[in-house]
């Protein structure tokens, strides 16, 4: 079992760096991304947009998981996502870091 902090070494850092910036990991989270989300040509998405698609990724990967336990893990990551910021959207680039970073936990 890894322990918190070995995920988070130097050379995991790195190693984690390498594959976010790799063509066909690039290519393979911007085609889920087209294939799943409604961009604006503005390329953001809106929160509810945000929801909807965690919700059932979150049901997927965590099916025993409550679903106001859920709720609250998404309002999490979307806060935090987003950044604190007014509009209730997210952009294409937090978008696919938020896609790469579940993709890398599990």
């Amino acid at each position: 079992v890894y322990k918190r902090q070995e995920l988070y070494s130097n050379d995991k850092m790195a190693k984690r760096k390498a594959l976010k910036e790799d063509v066909d990991v690039q290519n393979a989270i911007r085609e889920f991304m087209t294939a799943s989300f409604s961009f604006t040509p503005h390329k953001i998405v809106t929160r509810d947009q945000y929801f909807q698609k965690f919700i059932k990724i979150g049901q997927i990967l965590r099916p025993k998981t409550e679903a106001e336990e859920l709720q609250k893990l998404i309002k999490e990551d979307y806060e935090r996502d987003n950044e604190g910021k007014q509009e209730d959207t997210i952009d294409e680039d937090k978008l696919y870091d938020s896609l790469f970073e579940l993709a890398d936990l599990w």
